[in-house]
């Protein structure tokens, strides 16, 4: 519904660095955050080690890739950032909104950076959350009762 690709595609494209730095500075970037819910109550944040939203509390997401669908992206991001407790996750088929920001540094340096960001919603049982294994671009997690102020200010809920 959602992608004109199959969910199993393996057509996927990078793009080095150099050209991804001065492609991010042209246009908006499609990303998948997902919304994780933690069994008992909260929801699943990071703390981001890189721009944009360095040091900040927010949920896990990252770019879609080229003939990904939604779930396939969550899924991806997930078990990037935190490791193979994702395949524990149950992520929902539908996004339930879009986020919209801009911001003044990318992770390459100082310039304006929009993002287009789809919400999916993802459910872990509190007891999966020991086996979490964070990569370089968390600082840490926790379990919040609340989403970060600027996810919701910014989301278009649908």
């Amino acid at each position: 519904i959602y992608s004109a690709f199959p969910r199993t595609s393996s057509f996927i494209v990078f793009i080095d660095a150099g050209l991804y730095s001065q492609i991010i500075q042209k246009i908006p970037i499609v990303c998948v955050d997902v919304v994780l819910r933690v069994d008992g109550g909260g929801y699943f944040l990071v703390q981001r080690a890189s721009e944009p939203l360095k040091n900040e509390w927010w949920v896990v997401g990252g770019r879609k890739h080229l003939g990904e669908g939604l779930k396939e992206a969550a899924n991806r991001i997930l078990r990037q950032e935190i490791g193979d407790v994702a395949s524990f996750i149950e992520i929902e088929e539908r996004p339930v909104g879009v986020y919209l920001d801009a911001f003044e540094k990318s992770s390459f340096s100082s310039h304006l950076y929009e993002t287009v960001s789809l919400l999916v919603v993802g459910y872990i049982n509190r007891k999966d959350l020991n086996s979490i294994a964070i990569d370089k671009s968390i600082l840490g997690w926790k379990v919040a009762p609340d989403l970060p102020t600027r996810l919701n200010n910014k989301s278009f809920w649908l």
